[in-house]
């Protein structure tokens, strides 16, 4: 028991490593809900207007006689408003919402995802066989899942999930009885599950059901009374919910959803009934199969639970039996919504996020029921764990990684790994994390949270596999691991050809990332592309103003204005590039004519900025050359030259302005 506490712990460490605070991009999932929590424990109302005035305009929100609300159900933010009140009572206002919400995320997503482990962890794995096994599993769902990526989130699906799934194993603890106080607190759950996530009613069902059977085929003492006290309890978090519709809405039954105030997500809730239509293939195979947000190709260690469910229903116990139902309608269930949603995709986000609420309960078949017990006979049982940790590392590999990068995905984006995630950490851009809190730069911020990680699988394999006692054991977790490096490389085949919508949203997320050197590369090549587009050449320019290139900003400004003279973005560009142009080329021509180098690294790359500035590229990638092989530790350099190498590729000698007399 001590073992798996030290286990827990260090996994928890790998869910809170990722702090995901984009500062110029805030996820408007997550800081629809931050707006409300503030508004309501800072100016005691539901209503977002100050918020919106303060930090700025989301695209989750909600409109309703003249005032903006959070479009998002109402359990979320009450599991964070206590948290933020006892902030707010003992240091008032939070003045970094970044760090608001990593603590929320915290308190409100990563640790109920890490109870219901612990409770998985007692109910089914304490004192039972292939422990190795199972806790390999445990792992996989903590690392190699997209609630991983969840976790790490201010996101609502893995608070449900986990809810729903402790009450699941509440119900199915056949060696305790029911009692009211019990039936009370399972009500209230799963009153509490429907208004974090109002699909989630559908599991609720499920579970309803569940719990009519546990009620009245066992031999317990006011069966009634335990039904009211469970619908009790379901009324009293569903109130909740009521009253803040009737106060933001002005009707206890009218939601968010149907007051969005951007036009394309009404849309999107105005087909079907609230957005769910009907499944489609492409919907299905979306969710499914699909590179981009297919939650088998995420997670390939889900699709055990097929042949766990299938020896569920194979055993004799009818509790394995129900079990066995119970588990396949609420995985069936929810595998029919998440396909009928219009918007599937769920946007800009990691796999399929409508889809997630199902799989602890996949993961409580596979680890209740292990395959291992279904095919222990077959002869081909000797590569099964080699086809297990093959999938298993498959499943880290791909989850870990985006997580790593940024984990909102675009929709256009085919491959997430070597389309999105691997280009991200080639270029040293990490998501904000532990270590570079610390000052790790890049991707050596990754590797304490990478080196833990292969310990943890490592460690977990090691433990004895029952029907496993050899060394061929050892081979297979070596084979496995290769195996699952070759098919990930493999699938890099997978990235389609290089299109225009790509570098379009490349630009995007650079530009709120705050990597102006990668942007302008993009810009570069959008501009290249579509030399009339005037938006993306003025963008062109403000970014070029920004990384210190003033004389080619003034040229592409000007540029601009030819096309479109009253482009008041182009004029300011023009004017403040010139301004800046021509006050440093008295200082750039007072730098060349000393003819000699500054001492310190700091002086040389302000001198090599200037020269920059000037228009003298030649003589600036001289001073930053000298900077990187100064081996002193990180100094820029290495950026600014990129930023050379840019503009030698993109702008030919003969149209750089020259400021030189």
């Amino acid at each position: 028991m001590k073992r798996f506490y030290v286990l827990i712990s260090v996994l928890a460490l790998c869910v809170i490593y990722f702090q995901h605070s984009f500062k110029n991009a805030p996820n408007p999932n997550e800081f629809s809900r931050l707006y409300q929590i503030r508004a309501i424990v800072e100016n005691h109302t539901l209503a977002i207007d100050s918020m919106i005035s303060r930090y700025g305009h989301l695209m989750d929100k909600s409109h309703f006689n003249g005032h903006f609300y959070s479009d998002k159900s109402f359990g979320m933010t009450l599991l964070c408003l206590p948290f933020y009140f006892v902030y707010h009572l003992f240091f008032g206002i939070c003045g970094n919402s970044g760090v608001m919400k990593y603590l929320l995320s915290i308190a409100c997503a990563a640790i109920p995802n890490i109870l219901f482990v612990i409770m998985l962890y007692i109910r089914y794995i304490r004192a039972r066989a292939l422990r190795s096994f199972r806790l390999l599993m445990l792992c996989g769902y903590c690392l190699g899942t997209i609630s991983f990526v969840y976790s790490t989130l201010l996101y609502s699906h893995v608070t449900g999930a986990a809810l729903l799934g402790i009450i699941f194993m509440m119900l199915d603890n056949r060696d305790r009885t029911i009692n009211p106080l019990s039936a009370l607190l399972i009500g209230m759950g799963l009153g509490l599950a429907c208004i974090i996530e109002y699909p989630m009613l559908l599991i609720c069902i499920w579970l309803g059901l569940f719990f009519l059977y546990r009620v009245f085929t066992e031999r317990m003492d006011n069966k009634i009374l335990s039904c009211i006290l469970v619908i009790t309890g379901g009324l009293i978090s569903g109130s909740v919910q009521m009253l803040v519709n009737y106060l933001s809405f002005g009707s206890p039954f009218s939601t968010g959803y149907a007051h969005k105030y951007a036009i394309d997500q009404t849309v999107y809730h105005s087909t079907g009934f609230f957005g769910v239509a009907h499944p489609s293939f492409e919907s299905v195979w979306g969710i499914t199969f699909s590179a981009a947000r297919g939650m088998f190709y995420f997670s390939p260690i889900l699709l055990l639970a097929i042949p766990a469910l299938v020896s569920l229903f194979r055993h004799n116990s009818p509790q394995s039996k129900i079990r066995a139902g119970v588990l396949s309608g609420i995985i069936l269930t929810y595998s029919l919504f998440a396909s009928s949603v219009v918007d599937w995709r769920g946007g800009w986000t990691t796999g399929p996020r409508y889809y997630l609420p199902a799989i602890p309960f996949m993961l409580i078949a596979i680890i209740s029921r292990p395959w291992f017990v279904f095919l222990k006979r077959r002869r081909w049982f000797p590569v099964l764990p080699v086809l297990f940790m093959t999938a298993l590392v498959w499943s880290v590999i791909h989850c870990v990684a985006v997580a790593s990068a940024y984990p909102f995905i675009p929709e256009l984006i085919v491959q997430p790994l070597w389309e999105f995630a691997v280009p991200l950490l080639a270029k040293g851009y990490v998501s904000p994390n532990i270590g570079t809190s610390i000052g790790l730069k890049g991707v050596v911020s990754l590797i304490p949270l990478y080196m833990v990680i292969i310990i943890i699988i490592i460690w977990c394999s090691c433990l004895k596999w029952k029907l496993l006692a050899h060394k061929r054991m050892y081979l297979s977790l070596c084979a496995a691991a290769a195996t699952a490096l070759s098919l990930t490389a493999v699938s890099s085949f997978q990235v389609p050809p290089d299109r225009i919508e790509k570098h379009i949203i490349m630009n995007y997320i650079y530009r709120y990332i705050d990597k102006p050197v990668d942007q302008l590369e993009q810009l570069y090549i959008l501009v290249a592309a579509m030399p009339y587009n005037i938006e993306y050449r003025t963008e062109l320019s403000e970014i070029l103003l920004k990384t210190g290139v003033f004389s080619l900003s003034a040229l592409h400004a000007q540029t601009v204005l030819t096309q479109s003279p009253d482009n008041t973005e182009a004029k300011k560009y023009l004017i403040q590039a010139r301004n800046s142009a021509e006050s440093l080329k008295t200082m750039a021509k007072e730098l060349l004519a000393s003819g000699t180098m500054p001492r310190s690294i700091k002086e040389t790359i302000s001198a090599g900025r200037i020269l920059i500035g000037a228009g003298y590229y030649a003589e600036a990638r001289r001073y930053f050359l000298r900077a990187q092989n100064s081996r002193k530790g990180y100094t820029g350099a290495d950026v600014l030259l990129a930023l050379l190498d840019l503009i030698d590729a993109h702008e030919p000698a003969a149209s750089r302005p020259s400021l030189k007399d």
